[in-house]
């Protein structure tokens, strides 16, 4: 056993940079909750005192790691019954997280299932905000609005020099007055990221520096909350709307288009096709370089809709980028028009007509693939590469054949042709097919030898009969070398 005993523990070889790179995903968050239901010895801690009590080489990274101890959520679902030594427990806690953290600035969440603050939780509430001067994200869900305007939340305005992300999600309002909440941060000299979800239309009278917002995301409003929030925020360059609201007949539309200098607009958990073509027939963006579309989670309930009003979508392109989009009515015609484009994905959906949604064809591999006796590549830039395909119709050996064939690793040759050498690949069968994944394999298996990264998964998503909830997608066989 002695002469063995090394190899009991093979953790313990992992070097301290790559443990610490571990404890960090684990450390997103570290959930600091009252559960009253539980003796204090059945609590859940957070997660960095868990590691940092496993051994003493953990204990000792966890505590020469600032960072881990930066990512604070404070959660009061469960918050009755109050008991009084749960609130020692989490005033105690944020006190060590405080500590330890020494003057790392910090993330803080709070969440709560509308449960208004009682005097048994506020003086852990007077401990976290005693060190709101090192947040830098602010998280807010589902708390009421006159709680975050207590007296104890007050000492936060004007107190926040280095917030830069606010999100204010699920915030309930007693009077309607969402305006209160948002002055708490008006002062706030360095916000670039704000994500909420209005209840109230937002004008440039709302109590927020406006100007100094980049990246603005939106949580289940309308395309008039949207407009209006764009209409005040002229330095956005980055705009993600999720879950956008169907158009309410009671509703007043947008009395103009937004020419905003939003360069890229990601649109994910689209509901119906309205949601989906307002936002292109109210909003102008001739600055925008990325689109982002996304439909529902694969694993929620199934879309009742495949199509949407390409008319709307011509127009948006035509209004934003301009009349070359006008026959962009294919994926290679679009891309034709990114030259400079360096990273692409494509994935097709999910679903088991798989030639519903055929992206990945024969004709668009053939266009990739790089002729070195021609001239004008196409997309001669491109250095990574991401694809989620159906194996049955892909046609795997012209697929292998374009990327070797974008692998050009003289830099001279390389720029004498006019086409980057590509750097990433990575492909994921929707579904398992031995022959298809051992043939890519095998074939592209040198490059990652040879300073590429390649990786190739199966994903076993079960049946789907148009319903695919509850189906968790399993992954299988990566090869991956940095």
């Amino acid at each position: 056993m002695a002469k063995w005993r090394s190899l009991l523990a093979p953790v313990h070889k992992l070097p301290p940079e790559i443990l610490q790179c571990i404890f960090s995903f684990t450390c997103d968050v570290n959930w600091i909750a009252p559960a009253p239901e539980k003796t204090l010895l059945e609590l859940k801690w957070p997660a960095i005192l868990a590691i940092s009590a496993t051994c003493g080489r953990w204990r000792e990274i966890a505590l020469s790691t600032s960072s881990l101890w930066s990512q604070i959520g404070v959660d009061i679902e469960d918050v009755y019954p109050f008991y009084h030594d749960r609130m020692v427990v989490m005033k105690d806690l944020l006190r060590l997280f405080h500590e330890r953290s020494n003057s790392f600035l910090l993330s803080i969440t709070f969440r709560s299932a509308g449960i208004c603050f009682e005097d048994p939780f506020l003086p852990v509430l007077k401990v976290l905000v005693e060190e709101s001067h090192r947040w830098e994200r602010l998280h807010i869900r589902g708390l009421y609005v006159d709680d975050i305007r207590c007296k104890k939340f007050l000492p936060i305005q004007g107190n926040l020099p280095n917030l830069r992300e606010l999100e204010v999600l699920g915030t309930r309002a007693y009077d309607d007055d969402e305006d209160s909440l948002l002055s708490l941060f008006k002062d706030c000299p360095k916000p670039s990221s704000l994500a909420l979800r209005p209840r109230l239309p937002i004008t440039a009278q709302c109590p927020l520096p406006w100007h100094q917002l980049t990246t603005l995301r939106m949580v289940r409003g309308s395309i008039a909350e949207a407009v209006s929030i764009l209409n005040v925020c002229p330095n956005v360059n980055s705009l993600e709307l999720i879950s956008l609201q169907d158009v309410d007949l009671d509703d007043e539309e947008p009395e103009d288009q937004v020419a905003s200098g939003v360069k890229k607009l990601a649109l994910s958990e689209i509901e119906a096709p309205s949601c989906f073509s307002c936002v292109f027939e109210y909003v102008t963006l001739r600055q925008l370089s990325e689109l982002q579309i996304v439909g529902r989670n694969i694993l929620g309930a199934a879309t009742e809709w495949e199509s949407w009003d390409e008319e709307v979508v011509t127009g948006f392109l035509n209004r934003s980028v301009g009349p070359a989009f006008r026959q962009a009515a294919s994926l290679l015609r679009l891309l034709r028009r990114m030259p400079h484009l360096q990273t692409l994905s494509i994935e097709e959906y999910p679903m088991e007509r798989k030639s519903a949604n055929q992206m990945i064809t024969p004709a668009f591999l053939r266009t990739l693939r790089v002729n070195h006796e021609h001239d004008g590549p196409f997309l001669p830039h491109l250095t990574k590469l991401e694809i989620v395909v159906h194996p049955d119709d892909l046609d795997h050996r012209t697929l292998t054949e374009t990327i070797m064939s974008r692998w050009i690793p003289d830099s001279t040759y390389a720029s004498d042709i006019g086409v980057d050498c590509i750097k990433s690949f990575s492909v994921v069968l929707l579904k398992k097919n031995k022959g298809v994944f051992n043939t890519i394999l095998a074939t592209l298996r040198w490059m990652n030898d040879v300073g590429a990264k390649v990786m190739i998964l199966e994903r076993d998503s079960g049946k789907t009969t148009g319903d695919t909830k509850g189906n968790e997608a399993k992954k299988k066989g990566a090869v991956q070398a940095g």
